[in-house]
């Protein structure tokens, strides 16, 4: 049942006054200001690609402060490109205040005005069936005023481009307003018009779609000092823009007004300073947001049968055991001298092989600390890694930093800021578009010593014998090209990089692949095949060539068992694997 109470929204005119005073009162637009100017170029240096004009959208965009300094950023990090920017903005006054702050150093932007909410935009773009797609689209304290937050995001995630990026900034969960809308969210939340929403809520019903993103947070603060002095016209209009109630201390009852009035001055909400009560009002930023059409290696249905492979193949026992007697000596001399250590994990998955590896490096030098990048492209399994990384004892003490993202997303957003002392490439440079680019680039990030290890299939081996053999068929989703350790050690020797070579003996039982009815054949068929279900996506004679490859080129029959080999150098099987390992450019000192 909604509320009683009137939405502040009703009075524009109240409503910007409030707001003004807010602004005034609080360092919001300051920590928006710091994040815009160190964390947002980051994200606006990989949309658009090479293109020569840019299409933004700004929704909610208000007086068009924030987006100014936003499209500042954005030239900077595209000097050369035009752009179209489409302001979203139901306030007539809002938006008289945004066209009259034109600059002429702003001649290389094309604004369209559109007063109207965010649904009311929507519509109008459904009805006018336009078909430009967005590079970049933020979306700044707004989401409070729209009906269902969540399918406003689908939509205008829809409208991105590829590499197109979404922004939302909202109100921290573990804000005052997050506390405050636990508590009254009945009394205050009228839902037709506006929403007690935090970022809190947005990462969850992110994440419950699979949908990739990265977040931080904003501190900032308002004195709401007047609020508690009854009759104040300031601290009344700070209690609107609060509780977003049109006239709440005039029509709120009296258990509701002491009870949002105690509630403020809690500890819970506020900290008070030299007679001053300060509230906290902190806010997130939901960034880096892909397009619906972007999809990552391993997302949704795939995450489950990856998994499922794991189990069926040993392949992660195989690996860990070659690590445990490769490594050890390898980060002894990386380390040797050091008085911190950063590692890069790309592609890393749920962490399992990361887990290992950074409890190995973490024994061999336990009061070094150390840093650890993951760069993995689902939130799926990045939010698994998250889980496994926080019950593992080892890794206590060490500093990680999520990246849910592509690896070409990462080249392009952290372009060599930080260097690693070992960076590692497990099982991922199948998925890369440009393999002497991803490991010239990876190269360049080691640090004096360091050392970039890459795990892959190996030459001749069953993957490889199939996909080649399939390349048609099979290099027409999230791979466009296989490679095995043929052709990683083909670009190491082109760009004269020093390397070794390691074997990960392994093999798996394949023998169900071969009965039709099997759930768990046709799973493993799936997944070594790269779809969804083996038997929908190929023709007859294509699963008949593909079974026949598997029993008679890629595996080993004994005891009427076909017995696959998953492993990376030596083998009496043929689906074998290799582990390189390739060193710095810079010489190592000791």
């Amino acid at each position: 049942m909604g509320s009683p109470l009137k939405s502040l929204v009703h009075d524009d005119d109240r409503y910007q006054r409030a707001f003004h005073l807010f602004l005034e009162r609080s360092s919001e637009h300051q920590c928006m200001r710091d994040f815009i100017h160190s964390k947002l170029p980051d994200i606006l240096s990989s949309i658009g690609d090479v293109k020569s004009h840019l299409n933004v959208i700004g929704v909610g965009s208000g007086a068009g402060e924030i987006d100014l300094e936003m499209l500042n950023e954005l030239h900077k990090k595209h000097p050369g490109v035009t752009v179209d920017n489409e302001v979203v903005e139901p306030s007539s006054q809002q938006l008289h205040n945004y066209k009259v702050s034109q600059k002429p150093e702003l001649n290389y932007i094309k604004f369209t005005w559109n007063k109207m909410t965010a649904s009311e935009f929507e519509a109008h773009w459904k009805l006018s069936k336009t078909t430009k797609k967005a590079d970049f689209i933020h979306m700044i304290q707004m989401l409070y005023y729209v009906k269902d937050p969540g399918a406003t995001i689908s939509f205008f995630q829809s409208l991105l481009d590829k590499n197109g990026k979404l922004l939302i900034i909202l109100v921290s969960g573990e804000s005052g307003w997050g506390k405050l809308w636990r508590k009254y969210r009945n009394e205050l939340c009228n839902t037709e018009i506006s929403q007690c929403v935090t970022t809190g809520d947005i990462k969850s019903l992110l994440d419950s779609k699979g949908v990739s993103y990265q977040s931080f947070d904003l501190p900032s603060q308002m004195d709401i000092t007047e609020c508690f002095t009854e009759g104040d016209e300031k601290g009344e209009l700070l209690l609107d823009f609060l509780t977003e109630v049109l006239d709440f201390n005039k029509t709120a009852s009296p258990e509701l007004k002491d009870g949002v009035l105690e509630l403020l001055r809690h500890p819970d909400c506020s900290t008070e300073s030299e007679g001053r009560v300060i509230f906290n009002n902190n806010l997130g930023v939901i960034g880096e947001v892909m397009s619906a059409e972007t999809h990552t290696c391993y997302e949704g249905c795939n995450v489950n049968i990856f998994q499922f492979y794991l189990e069926k193949s040993g392949e992660h026992a195989a690996i860990v055991k070659c690590l445990q007697n490769v490594l050890p000596a390898e980060f002894q001399r990386i380390g040797a001298g050091k008085s911190s250590l950063d590692v890069l994990g790309v592609g890393s998955g749920g962490g399992e092989m990361d887990v290992q590896i950074l409890s190995l490096l973490q024994s061999a030098f336990p009061s070094v600390p150390i840093t650890a990048d993951i760069v993995e492209g689902s939130s799926e399994l990045t939010a698994n890694f998250k889980a496994l990384a926080a019950k593992t004892a080892d890794l206590k003490k060490i500093q990680f930093s999520w990246h849910i993202m592509s690896s070409e997303d990462y080249e392009k957003a952290k372009g060599g800021i930080k260097k690693f002392d070992f960076i590692h490439m497990i099982q991922m440079i199948y998925y890369v578009k440009s393999l002497a680019e991803s490991i010239k680039f990876h190269h360049g990030l080691l640090k004096n010593n360091g050392r970039l290890m890459i795990i892959v299939e190996s030459a001749n081996s069953g993957w490889d014998i199939l996909w080649k053999t399939y390349k048609k068929e099979l290099c027409v989703g999230s791979i466009t090209e296989y490679r095995s350790s043929g052709e990683i050690i083909s670009c190491l020797k082109d760009q004269s990089l020093k390397f070794e070579e390691h074997l990960v003996p392994n093999s798996f039982d394949i023998t169900e692949c071969f009965d039709p009815s099997s759930v768990t054949g046709e799973r493993l068929l799936s997944f070594m095949t790269g779809t969804e279900h083996f038997y929908e996506s190929f023709s007859p004679e294509v699963r008949a060539g593909i079974l026949d490859i598997l029993r008679n080129k890629c595996s080993t029959e004994k005891d009427g068992r076909v017995v696959r080999n998953d492993s990376t150098l030596v083998s009496t099987l043929l689906a074998e694997r290799k582990l390189i390992l390739c060193k710095s450019g810079v010489t190592d000192q000791n």
